[in-house]
């Protein structure tokens, strides 16, 4: 004698199926998003030239700094060594970066900034932490010029500006209707499952789970 437990298919009643509507949206490219783009191009393949001046947004800066609290004991987590970053961008927060701005080559800051409540390093919210920093380089960004030579780099074929932008809103839009076509079916099939709820065994859920895991472990 032997018992066996197995997954078998949920009973699912279909109800009003046919009159789920999900509608579309319009899919547009403005000029602005094809700008933005090409912009990006041309920062991927910036060059970059160290000057003798204080940091200003848009500058490479490498940075080494050490974070500590209101009683100087150092903080984990709130220090690096040769930190590159894009002064304006963000990285650091902003109220860490203004304070940089200005700063030269060789120079040493003390400061202290409060993070916000919605710091995504929950132990830092609200914290008051006090800063040493020195400044190890400023490097200017040089975009490279929008020429045939550009845009060969990019496509792998000359073109004139007009068909490289007219390409870019093609792929943009593509890639756009793509996202509206996967928007709809899963709000159609949250919709479906809204009205037609079902159980789903352990056994199946838990197989998925460690089908998911296994992908994730092949990606890394």
């Amino acid at each position: 004698r032997y018992e066996a437990h197995v997954a078998i298919f949920p009973d699912i009643e279909t109800k009003d199926l046919l009159h789920i509507r999900i509608p579309e949206k319009e899919v547009t490219v403005s000029d602005s998003e094809v700008a933005e783009v090409i912009e990006n191009m041309r920062k991927e393949r910036a060059m970059y030239e160290e000057v003798d001046r204080g940091a200003e947004n848009g500058d490479r800066v490498e940075l080494s700094f050490e974070g500590f609290d209101e009683q100087g004991v150092k903080l984990e987590g709130a220090g690096s060594k040769r930190h590159p970053f894009f002064l304006g961008e963000g990285m650091l927060g902003p109220d860490f970066e203004k304070n940089i701005i200005g700063m030269k080559k060789g120079e040493h800051k003390d400061f202290s900034i409060v993070f916000p409540k919605d710091y995504r390093h929950k132990p830092f919210a609200e914290k008051k932490v006090r800063f040493e920093a020195e400044v190890l380089s400023v490097e200017k960004r040089l975009l490279p010029e929008m020429t045939e030579e550009f845009i060969e780099t990019v496509f792998g074929e000359k073109m004139g500006i007009s068909s490289f932008e007219a390409k870019i809103r093609e792929n943009l839009l593509s890639f756009k209707t793509k996202n509206e076509r996967k928007r709809r079916e899963d709000e159609f099939f949250s919709t479906l499952l809204e009205a037609c709820p079902f159980e789903v065994s352990s056994l199946v859920s838990d197989e998925e789970i460690d089908n998911l895991e296994e992908e994730i472990t092949m990606d890394f």
